[in-house]
């Protein structure tokens, strides 16, 4: 280093070379520690020295921390996952050689991105370019002229289709085998395969079923010859197109038309293999007039963000979920304030600072089980498009000391390397019970400091939202539920008959998901005395029941003809007998106190 001075040491990966000494498992990485310590030392010796050490790792917190002094890397730049301006900037740059349509919009795709870093967007416009040249190719194919004429492309071959003999495949004899031999040109040959392959529709499978008694074992076989389509529709000339012969002893008609749907499959992939092939020996490289008002568009990147999983979502961090306010039917007044808790100040940032409100606000949510808790922590951050962590509260505990803590410190930091963040941790009451004066219970104390911490302490939250559910808020350490941390509770209860109605309208999708009959009215169902007890959940295993029930109607059925599946009010009769409320009468007393004393 001093030899090439001034230059900069760049060190990949540095805590595979430097891990804490006192959990090293070699001397040899003890060596390599002490040795990189004194080498920085040295440099900071000598005035001239004009070197910089930039050193590169994802796990900072496995570094021997005397590297992490100052002397030696003085500075510590924490690159987190990009928010929206900054994906926006990144697409701006990947793409500003790449041709793209005039609608198309940096803004509108990395708001659709979040929890995508700088690989996930070059993986994702590489996949968006893919999907526009293979746009481009299918337009291209259907203009005439496209493949040129080359003699002899396909003249003299001969295809020969192995014989499938009680479902083992043999090797084709004499006797089974069907040869073919085209001797037209290569235009001719190519068009064909074209329209095999793209105009599935068009073409026919003709099977002349044989049977005939062998004459060993005199077992009944039929013979299905799977005859591809002639083009001039002359049934004289079937003889040129290629056929593949299946024995199938003792087989029932389904299997029968498995196979032959399986092979013409086959047929149309080895078409498919052979054009391209064609087009890669003999086609010459596309002119510039081709390729003239070649562009990727806004719907190849709406496409491909639907094959490119964003490495943070891969690493177990969820991003937006999928709920939005459609999915649930009732909910309002929860909804109002969870709207004005989170999504307001996602929205209207400028105007909680002006009002000096720069604090996250937290919201527990609690209530019976099966009430749309998690959904309307879903539906929120959906709506406001920020990211979203799951984390269920038993996850994060762990046996052996110290564990615990280092999982919510992560939670949290994942939060703020992608804020605006929610995280919604469901089960809260086994993750932070209450503490007890005689110091037990060590484990779950230190995880509610950890937790205290992490909420309010000296780092802020800034836009990480927490939002928490539980069953059991008498429980939760009341230090959860001060001013700062989960300052605002709402008690989400069992619906009342028309918040019943309305999620039976969501569930079923005004009565066309699944197809309702017309004695089947959704009001009187939601009316119904035996619905008193019953949460969302409850009524969604209900409208499940009756469709199985009316499954297994027209499945007896079935021999007289296809049926459409039909809901009707006998089967919601029967999954009534089937599907008992998940909230008991004296359960129902006790939650009907809980909220009014959180009213008071």
């Amino acid at each position: 280093m001093k030899i090439a001075a001034p230059c900069v040491l760049f060190i990949d990966e540095i805590d595979s070379i430097t891990p804490k000494r006192e959990t090293a498992s070699k001397d040899m990485e003890r060596r390599i520690v002490a040795q990189l310590l004194s080498c920085m030392d040295d440099l900071n010796k000598k005035e001239d020295a004009h070197v910089l050490v930039i050193g590169s790792t994802n796990r900072p917190d496995s570094l021997d921390p005397a590297l992490r002094r100052a002397g030696r890397f003085d500075k510590e730049i924490c690159l987190g996952i990009p928010d929206e301006k900054a994906r926006a900037r990144i697409l701006r740059v990947l793409c500003r050689n790449l041709t793209l349509s005039s609608e198309f919009d940096y803004e509108s795709i990395a708001k659709n991105t979040p929890g995508y870093v700088g690989a996930d967007l070059t993986a994702l416009t590489r996949e968006a370019a893919m999907l526009a040249v293979n746009r481009v190719f299918k337009d291209l194919q259907s203009q005439p002229g496209f493949i040129s004429n080359v003699n002899g492309c396909c003249s003299g071959e001969s295809n020969s289709v192995k014989t499938v003999q009680n479902g083992q495949a043999t090797e084709p004899n004499m006797s089974n085998r069907t040869t073919v031999d085209t001797t037209e040109s290569t235009s001719q040959c190519v068009t064909q395969i074209i329209e095999k392959t793209d105009s599935k529709d068009s073409s026919h499978t003709e099977i002349d079923q044989k049977q005939s008694e062998s004459s060993s074992g005199g077992n009944s076989t039929q013979d299905l010859t799977v005859t591809a389509p002639n083009d001039k529709g002359d049934n004289s000339d079937s003889a040129n197109n290629s056929s593949e012969v299946v024995s199938c002893g003792n087989v029932s008609e389904s299997q029968k038309q498995d196979n032959a749907s399986g092979q013409k499959t086959n047929v149309d992939k080895n078409l498919q293999l052979e054009y391209l092939l064609h087009l890669l020996k003999n086609q010459p490289p596309l002119s510039g007039d081709q390729l003239q008002g070649m562009a990727i568009s806004m719907q190849d990147f709406q496409e491909s963000i639907k094959h490119v999983q964003p490495s943070a979502k891969r690493e177990g961090f969820a991003t937006i979920p999928d709920v939005t306010w459609e999915d649930i039917g009732a909910l309002k007044e929860v909804r109002e304030d969870l709207q004005l808790a989170i999504l307001a100040p996602v929205r209207y940032a400028d105007q909680f600072q002006s009002l000096g409100i720069n604090r996250a606000q937290g919201v527990l949510l609690s209530g019976p089980p099966g009430c749309g808790k998690t959904m309307l922590a879903k539906a929120v951050a959906n709506e406001s498009g920020i990211n979203f962590i799951s984390v269920k509260g038993p996850e994060l505990l762990n046996m052996y000391v110290g564990e615990s803590e280092r999982a919510v410190r992560q939670v949290f930091q994942r939060a703020r390397n992608s804020a605006p963040c929610v995280i919604f941790f469901d089960e809260l009451d086994a993750l932070c019970p209450k503490r007890s004066d005689g110091g037990e219970g060590g484990s779950s104390v230190r995880v509610v400091n950890q937790l205290l911490t992490e909420m309010d302490g000296l780092e802020e939250r800034k836009q990480v939202f927490i939002m928490g559910a539980t069953n059991r808020p008498d429980i939760i350490d009341p230090a959860i539920l001060r001013p700062g941390r989960l300052d605002k509770v709402l008690f989400v209860g069992l619906p009342t008959p028309n918040d019943r109605e309305e999620i039976l309208k969501t569930i079923t999708k005004d009565g066309t998901h699944p197809r309702l009959a017309d004695d089947v009215d959704l009001k009187e169902i939601a009316n119904h005395p035996k619905c008193d007890c019953y949460t969302g959940a409850d009524l969604a295993a209900l409208v499940r029941e009756a469709s199985i029930c009316a499954l297994r109607t027209v499945m007896k059925n079935f021999h007289k003809g296809g049926q459409p599946v039909i809901v009707n009010k006998s089967h919601f009769d029967e999954a009534f007998v089937r599907v008992k409320p998940s909230v008991q009468a004296k359960e129902r007393e006790k939650y009907a106190k809980m909220e009014e004393k959180m009213k008071n």
